[in-house]
């Protein structure tokens, strides 16, 4: 789970947090990008990275539930389910506010 949260952490960076707008100017320079697109591409970075991690998180836990099934013994711990249900949560998140802020990005003047 921790390295599922270090990438969540690490894209966390890229998107703006739900204080930016007590913050006029760094609010503001989320509405423009510059010549060479960057903040454009780093949202496109962040859109993609999670539209590729979620899948993997969903074929955890259809793993989960295979091992369940093989072996009536093997109880998988529901703390761990848990987490990777609020990893998951954290990356749509995540994701909708970087296609918020991609949608909203225009090239500076």
């Amino acid at each position: 789970m921790r390295e599922w949260t270090d990438i969540s952490d690490y894209i966390e960076q890229f998107v703006a947090n739900k204080f930016t707008f007590l913050k006029e100017e760094e609010h503001d320079l989320l509405l423009f990008d510059d010549d060479t697109f960057s903040r454009s591409r780093q949202y496109f970075w962040v859109i993609t990275t999670i539209s590729e991690s979620i899948p993997i998180i969903d074929q955890t836990f259809d793993t989960w539930r295979e091992m369940n099934n093989w072996r009536k013994d093997l109880n998988v711990v529901q703390e761990d389910i848990s987490q990777l249900v609020a990893i998951k949560e954290r990356f749509e998140s995540q994701k909708k506010r970087a296609e918020a802020l991609r949608d909203g990005v225009s090239l500076t003047s």
